[in-house]
């Protein structure tokens, strides 16, 4: 149990970092476009 809760703080976190990296994409193709 304590593994899988510590997964899902890790997996919340890299969602999140992956959300901040697609909004960061999501700016260039702008600034580019």
């Amino acid at each position: 149990m304590h593994q899988v809760r510590r997964f899902c703080i890790f997996c919340r976190i890299f969602t999140r970092k992956t959300e901040e990296v697609k909004k960061e994409k999501v700016k260039l193709d702008r600034a580019n476009a």
